[in-house]
């Protein structure tokens, strides 16, 4: 099922790409004049084609449209909590932290802390370096560190294996 998805998303991407263009070229035509009923009919074509195209664009990416559609209205309704509470949010409030620094925050020693993650294969130069640089050196893998972070602060959890 997993290659069928990307085929049919990847075709309905390269449908509504062809609609455009055949939409745009038809519309070119007609602004210089050169009405035809064969370009016409292509345009009234391509236009339903887009119309159907992009409505089953839409309910395979409902899900992402829910959610971008909800922190549209967090922003504009400026909400407290918003929805989009994830990862995200946790790596930006903690990247310009260097390490020392959160070592200090979970009440680690900044030398326990290297120690943890270099053991865990992260590539640490020095203390000093900020999450942000600490990720840039070991191929992005900021989420990996996080989640080291975590665990040496509360425990792997049971079953886990990483």
């Amino acid at each position: 099922m997993l290659k069928a998805g990307i085929v049919y998303k990847f075709a309905l991407i390269v449908l509504l790409g062809c609609a455009l263009c055949v939409l745009g070229f038809s519309g070119v035509n007609f602004a210089r004049g050169e009405y035809d009923e064969a370009w016409m009919s292509l345009h009234k074509i391509a236009g339903f084609g887009l119309l159907c195209v992009a409505i089953l664009h839409l309910i395979t990416r409902r899900k992402k449209l829910i959610k971008l559609w909800g922190e549209f209205l967090d922003v504009i309704l400026s909400r407290k909590n918003p929805g989009f509470c994830n990862m995200d949010r946790i790596i930006g409030a903690i990247e310009s932290y260097n390490i020392r620094e959160i070592a200090g925050k979970m009440g680690f020693g900044a030398d326990e802390l290297a120690a943890i993650l270099k053991s865990n294969g992260i590539k640490l130069v020095s203390a000093d370096q900020d999450l942000r640089e600490l990720a840039k050196f070991n191929d992005e893998k900021i989420f990996f560190i996080l989640v080291l972070l975590i665990e040496a602060k509360f425990g792997k959890a049971s079953g886990c294996k990483v």
